[in-house]
């Protein structure tokens, strides 16, 4: 996405629109589910934010006449811009799949809490419907 600020407005939403439908086209290939899985979340989430920002590019490059400001095309302060979202980007990613990551582990031992057995020979399943 650093190289949308570069390019034309044309080419830019060519590119966002690529970018978004091969996530949207990965979507397929993933097994079905009654759930949404963090992964899902993640490339949805994704492709919404290429779109937005090749918006928010476009609306900077283009007035609302539909001619092109030369002052914003290739600037470095959008570049600065572009880059800081990316970043905000990577760390909203790397902190859901975390949260989700710990919520599986604390649902691991609460399982295995469970199922501990209360005698030798027996296990309560009873205590693990609950959950479910």
């Amino acid at each position: 996405t650093l190289f949308m600020v570069s390019m034309e407005v044309g080419d830019m939403v060519s590119l966002a629109l690529t970018l978004a439908l091969t996530k949207v086209a990965t979507l397929f290939t993933m097994p079905d589910c009654t759930e949404c899985l963090t992964s899902e979340r993640i490339l949805i989430g994704h492709a919404l934010y290429e779109l937005v920002l090749s918006c928010l590019l476009g609306y900077a490059k283009v007035d609302p006449v539909g001619h092109v400001r030369d002052e914003y095309a290739g600037s470095t302060l959008m570049l600065a811009h572009v880059f800081i979202l990316n970043i905000l980007a990577t760390v909203t990613t790397v902190a859901i799949v975390a949260r989700d990551y710990w919520q599986y582990q604390r649902l691991k031992v609460a399982v295995k809490d469970k199922l501990r057995p209360l005698h030798a020979n027996v296990a309560s399943y009873e205590r693990v419907d609950t959950d479910i």
